[in-house]
């Protein structure tokens, strides 16, 4: 998807394009064009955009993709836990790297 914003009208349109891989060679072709407040395509794949900050936070902690032992950041405001929780996800990730150059885990994202 490209989205294109004209900064003057403030308008947004979304231009959905599928990527091919055929016979080794790499291509792209346009899909449709919609309006960003109101396209079928968009709202198909955004079933979040309606959401106010607390109903996001429910539907993002039931649908992301990894969750095992990783913190939800809930608001920009919240300086204190927000540097707890980045420190937190520092020291995972170093962790979960040092274990996988030892073999003792797998690394995947």
């Amino acid at each position: 998807m490209i989205v294109e914003w004209d900064s003057k009208t403030n308008q947004a349109l979304c231009h959905f394009i599928k990527y091919n891989t055929e016979n080794g060679k790499h291509t792209l072709s346009f899909v449709k064009t919609e309006d960003f407040d109101n396209g079928l395509l968009i709202n198909k794949y955004s079933p979040y955009r309606d959401l106010n900050d607390e109903e996001f936070v429910l539907w993002y902690k039931k649908n992301r993709r990894k969750n095992f032992l990783i913190p939800v950041y809930r608001t920009h405001n919240d300086r204190i836990r927000n540097k707890i929780i980045s420190f937190y996800l520092r020291v995972r990730v170093k962790t979960a790297r040092k274990l996988a150059q030892l073999n003792l885990r797998e690394w995947n994202n």
